[in-house]
C-alpha cells in the first residue's frame, strides 16, 4: 500500500516539476504532447520489458529441468583466506 502511495506521488512531483521548471504549463497542447507521449511510451517500455523478463525466467525455470535443479543445490559456504602480513611467506 505504501509503494503505490509513493509511486503516486512520485508521479505528482514529476508533473510539477514539468509543469513548472520546463514552463510547460501555459504551452500549447501539441508542446505539451511531444514531451508527455515519448514519456510514456518509455515508461511501457520499461514495464514491457521487465513483464517479458520475468515470462522467460518463468519458463526457463518450468521446463528446463538442470536449471530448477541447479537452484535447489546449496551451494557451502565460502571460507575466507586468512589475511597475511606483509613480507610474510606461505
Amino acid at each position: 500500500m505504501l509503494n503505490g502511495l509513493y509511486l503516486i506521488l512520485t508521479c505528482a512531483k514529476a508533473f510539477y516539476i514539468i509543469a513548472e521548471f520546463m514552463h510547460l504549463r501555459h504551452e500549447i497542447k501539441n508542446m505539451i504532447m511531444t514531451i508527455a507521449v515519448p514519456a510514456l511510451l518509455f515508461v511501457w517500455f520499461i514495464i514491457a520489458f521487465l513483464w517479458d523478463g520475468n515470462s522467460y525466467r518463468e519458463l526457463r525455470n518450468r521446463y528446463d529441468k538442470h536449471h530448477s535443479e541447479q537452484n535447489l543445490i546449496k551451494a557451502p559456504p565460502r571460507e575466507e583466506p586468512a589475511a597475511k602480513k606483509p613480507g610474510q611467506q606461505d
